[in-house]
């Protein structure tokens, strides 16, 4: 006589104490390899549904939890952060719009500050968007933090023999005659020197720095057409010094400079051959 072999089950129950008790009992009963025991809950020890590991109920649901938490935590950290310097931006005012401001050196001014980003308008009428960390983390040059007042500077390098008084002079009548000086700030000093140079700095004021801007170019522009007019000879120019040995007699006696085309015993001059 053929006895049948059980078909593997699947054993469903509620709470039991033990899943592997369980298994054992109904492997004494003669159940069929493969059958799996699958309960909700068990008093001692860790089960399996399945293949997962469980615990009490509402476990698994919580961790699932805390791990989405940090993961949207780092997510949102860039996006807090730019939130938290925003807010800082707004309650100290240290940015604020149609500032002018110097970042990145690039000149602009505040377009649009929100709490995530600040858009800036530069002179040439490109756009650069920064986030609020930038002006939180980075230092940045802000021209009209309490005033728009700016001053500016001019240099001009010229030979040490130029006199400054009259340049000093054209200076204060191109300042005097131009709309963009506030009538405020002004000075023409010697700041440095080079080799072959003296270096002279030209400040001056104006109510805000786009109208500075065109001060100084102005100014730069009129001082060293004044040189040229009026001092074309103490513009910048090389000094050289020529060794006596480097100037030769001509035929009439005169001292000229050696022809590239001659050898040098050709036209060196000697005085005990007459």
């Amino acid at each position: 006589m053929i006895r049948a072999t059980p078909a593997p089950a699947i054993v469903r129950l509620g709470r039991v104490d033990s899943t592997q008790a369980v298994a054992f009992a109904l492997a004494a009963d003669g159940a069929a390899d493969g059958s799996v025991v699958v309960a909700e809950s068990q008093a001692a020890g860790r089960g399996r549904r399945g293949r997962a590991w469980v615990d009490e109920p509402g476990a698994s649901l919580l961790a699932s939890a805390g791990v989405v938490g940090i993961v949207v935590g780092l997510a949102a950290q860039t996006t807090l952060s730019n939130v938290f310097a925003g807010l800082q931006l707004a309650f100290s005012d240290e940015l604020r719009l149609d500032d002018v401001v110097v970042v990145e050196q690039e000149w602009g001014r505040i377009e649009e500050l929100t709490l995530t980003y600040v858009v800036i308008r530069l002179w040439d009428e490109r756009r650069l968007v920064l986030p609020t960390t930038y002006f939180t983390q980075t230092p940045f040059q802000n021209w009209t933090r309490h005033e728009s007042r700016v001053i500016g500077s001019v240099i001009v390098y010229a030979d040490y023999s130029l006199p400054v008084g009259p340049l000093r002079q054209e200076l204060q009548r191109v300042l005097e005659n131009s709309p963009l000086w506030d009538r405020r700030e002004w000075v023409l000093q010697v700041v440095d020197t080079t080799p072959t140079t003296m270096v002279l700095r030209a400040l001056m004021s104006s109510a805000d720095a786009p109208s500075n801007w065109d001060l100084r170019c102005d100014v730069r522009e009129q001082l060293l057409a004044f040189l040229a007019e009026h001092y074309p000879d103490q513009l910048p120019r090389i000094r050289a010094d020529i060794p006596a040995a480097a100037v030769f007699a001509a035929p009439d006696g005169r001292p000229q400079d050696r022809p590239r085309d001659q050898p040098l015993d050709q036209t060196r001059s000697d005085p005990g051959s007459a």
